[in-house]
């Protein structure tokens, strides 16, 4: 495709160029007989400019001349040598090191290779000579091999002795499985040094025959010369909604003390959703998961995968229930009881049209319904369509509606994702750091396999610790803290997050050991599947405690020269004020506002801070505009009313796009629960009447900012009477009076301790 483009590009300049010139020499003729002039400059690519001899020409027909004819003989050794270019630039793949084979074009193969190009060197290597989709990369500048993966000449001719990683896309599991082993083979002849070891990924649309090959020894062998893993899409993207929308904080959001998803469609993703989550979410409150399942024939469904993970219900609550055809009348029948402690909604259909017809629906649903608003997420397999529909991309104008897509293949098989590389590192730094704590303990390979050094680590433990550092950013959100690029050598966990930290890892690891069948015992034994520390964190002795906090402790430092990554704190600050037309005789100075945030910045310089609005119109849209434009700081948006609601609130066109685009620039949004009313309720206006419904729910937005925020600013006229945005709420809510129908008891994180509110005075205009 470049080359195409290239000689095109040349033609077409070079065209133009003779055409400037014959308007130079005659603009008359140029103008009257344009066709012949046209002609003439045409017969200069054909080396037919004879009729340039015998006349003086303008300097753009002098170059035009001489390069036309350069550029047809380029452009058609170009054509023509295209597969002998092809062949030049393969052999020298063989001096390539530390690049990516990918092995089978198919569709999410190509998918893969895209993420890839400009971050990492690619081959590709591919069986059938007729694959359409082996010209297009050619086309745009990714080698390709045609070749079989079993056979050693391919391996050479892809140097898979000095790659990096090999990635599979062949869809077939058990030729995927027989590519990894004749790799493996391929290089112990070639005698691959360790230090070389390649990281080969299998693609499996069958998650089953994975697991039970994880667990098999025969598999595992040679691992100093190849290290095999397996990932599947469905899991990845199960995985990744999970991390994108932290479900602990979508059931924060809706003050529920226990995560509920509501999950439409248990098919193979739908059964990945729970087993990730089962594995996954796992919080500081310790409560436990519960899913509620919607799909046709769904007892055989829930039956089939409790038959092939026996201890999930162990781990989580079960609710089935049938729905054949999921139309807004069988929508309508779910319970209000039901829908009202559900903390998000996930559908996962096989078709991306099923699955937003559904969110639709049942978005209308939910909002008919009082205290049912929650998020939903939708699975949308390509970007483009129906995935910008429902979300905008960054930093674009959006409209929150509570609907997120999620699955999107692009972001799922993103090299980054599927290779793991930074996962990995963090996962060995974990395995190893465990290593060091348990050095004086006596190993027996054979009883005890999670002692040995990475490089001859078993799978299941491999993957372990990879779990183990994918949950750190949920056991950061407990406390309050995120990841930074930042580097802050002098952070410290205090005891008590220390010891939530341990606590949330013990009962991630003992889950995941019930989901996988081991017991308590007195002695480990690997084969048996026995294991000392499968108890609750509460019977396990006082040392070994410790220990765990020990390793909670020498976190930030192992991140930090290993992976030049940092924890920082987070500082939430939350805005409240008198709405619009309770200021319309007032006026608020902007210094006030920047000085006010300067001094909380200046005082938690180490932090990061983050500002809570719903972004109302006057004093809360200057907060917001200040603290990103001028500040920098990260906004996070409390919906009072579902945004089909509050936007009625605005009171122009252009405020309703200031808040679209305010919304598009924070890290995230959500909205409260509408424990007031429905949407008929909280939208009916009474001439002269205020909706109390709705000052209701503007209450309960202001209730729950001073519930979770560190600091509380109130834009404060003096005026008591008021109510919302009063200094004199404002701090008997922060004291702790708030009405219960105000309160979100949920625990997911720690809260913070309340600091006197900051109040802003509106000077009289």
């Amino acid at each position: 495709m470049r080359q195409n483009i290239a000689i095109f590009v040349a033609l077409f300049l070079v065209l133009a160029l003779g055409l400037w010139g014959q308007y130079d020499l005659s603009p008359a003729r140029f103008r009257l007989d344009f066709s012949s002039v046209l002609y003439e400059v045409v017969m200069l690519f054909g080396l037919e400019g004879d009729w340039t001899l015998n006349v003086t020409l303008p300097w753009q027909l002098e170059f035009a001349r001489i390069l036309a004819p350069l550029v047809s003989v380029a452009g058609l050794l170009i054509l023509l040598t295209r597969g002998a270019w092809v062949g030049v630039t393969n052999t020298f793949i063989r001096f390539w090191r530390d690049h990516i084979i990918v092995v089978g074009l198919s569709e999410r193969g190509l998918q893969f290779v895209q993420t890839c190009q400009g971050a990492h060197r690619v081959v590709v290597l591919e069986r059938n000579p007729d694959n359409p989709w082996i010209e297009r990369l050619r086309n745009d500048g990714v080698s390709v091999v045609v070749g079989d993966a079993l056979v050693d000449e391919s391996l050479r001719a892809v140097s898979a002795v000095s790659a990096k990683h090999l990635v599979t896309f062949c869809g077939n599991d058990g030729d995927s499985v027989e590519i990894a082993l004749t790799v493996r083979e391929y290089l112990t002849k070639q005698q691959q040094s360790v230090g070389n070891r390649l990281r080969i990924h299998l693609h499996v649309n069958a998650t089953r025959i994975s697991s039970l090959l994880e667990h098999y020894a025969k598999f595992y062998t040679d691992q100093q010369v190849a290290e095999v893993d397996f990932f599947s899409e469905f899991e990845l993207t199960a995985r990744i909604l999970l991390r994108n929308y932290p479900p602990d904080r979508f059931a924060q959001y809706f003050g529920q003390s226990q995560v509920h998803i509501a999950v439409f469609g248990f098919d193979t993703l739908g059964k990945h959703i729970l087993i990730e989550a089962v594995r996954m979410c796992h919080f500081m409150n310790g409560s436990k998961l519960r899913f509620s399942i919607f799909d046709n024939n769904v007892a055989q469904k829930t039956q089939e995968l409790m038959s092939l993970h026996p201890n999930i219900e162990t781990l989580c609550q079960i609710d089935q229930i049938e729905m054949p055809y999921l139309l807004p009348l069988q929508l309508d029948a779910i319970s209000s009881e039901l829908l009202c402690t559900v903390t998000e909604h996930v559908i996962c259909l096989p078709r991306d049209d099923q699955n937003l017809e559904l969110a639709l629906m049942l978005r209308a649903i939910l909002i008919e319904r009082q205290g049912c608003n929650a998020p939903i997420n939708v699975r949308v397999q390509r970007s483009t369509g129906l995935a910008k529909l429902l979300e905008a991309t960054e930093n674009e104008p959006e409209i929150p509606d509570g609907i997120f897509p999620f699955g999107m293949l692009d972001e799922i098989l993103f090299y980054e994702n599927v290779l793991g590389d930074r996962m990995d590192e963090l996962a060995q730094a974990m395995h190893e750091e465990y290593l060091a704590r348990r050095s004086n303990i006596s190993s027996n390979d054979r009883l005890n396999s999670s002692l040995k050094s990475w490089q001859s680590l078993p799978e299941p433990q491999r993957k372990s610790s990879r779990l183990q550092a994918d949950h750190l950013a949920a056991k950061l959100r407990a406390i309050n803290c995120r990841f930074t690029t930042s580097e802050d050598e002098f952070f410290k966990f205090t005891r008590a997050e220390a010891e939530i930290l341990a606590r949330m890892e013990h009962n991630r690891w003992r889950a995941n050991a019930t989901y996988e069948g081991w017991k308590h015992g007195s002695v480990r034994i690997d084969g048996a599947k026995i294991n000392p520390y499968n108890i609750p964190w509460e019977e396990m002795e006082a040392s070994e405690q410790d220990a765990q906090i020990g390793a909670i402790f020498a976190l930030p430092e192992m991140l930090r020269s290993r992976l030049g990554l940092g924890i920082q704190r987070e500082f939430y600050i939350g805005v409240t004020g008198h709405r619009a037309d309770k200021l319309d005789r007032q006026e608020v100075d902007e210094t006030d506002i920047k000085q006010v945030l300067e001094q909380i910045v200046g005082q938690h310089p180490e932090r990061k801070i983050v500002l809570v609005s719903p972004l109302a119109e006057g004093v809360d849209r200057m907060f917001a505009k200040i603290a990103l434009d001028q500040m920098g700081l990260v906004l996070h948006v409390s919906l009072p009313l579902p945004y089909e609601l509050y936007q009625t609130d605005f009171s122009s066109d252009e405020s309703l796009q200031e808040f679209k685009t305010l919304v598009g620039r924070a890290e995230n949004y959500y909205e409260m629960p509408t424990r007031f009313g429905n949407v008929e309720t909280l939208a009916s206006h009474i001439s002269g009447e205020s909706n109390e419904a709705r000052n209701h729910q503007y209450a309960l937005a202001d209730a729950y900012i001073a519930q979770t925020c560190d600091e509380l600013v109130a834009i404060y006229d003096g005026n008591a009477d008021h109510g919302k945005g009063s200094k004199e709420q404002m701090v008997k809510q922060r004291q702790g009076g708030i009405p219960s129908q105000y309160q979100f008891p949920a625990d997911f994180s720690v809260r913070p301790k309340p600091l006197p509110v900051r109040a802003i005075h509106a000077e009289k205009s």
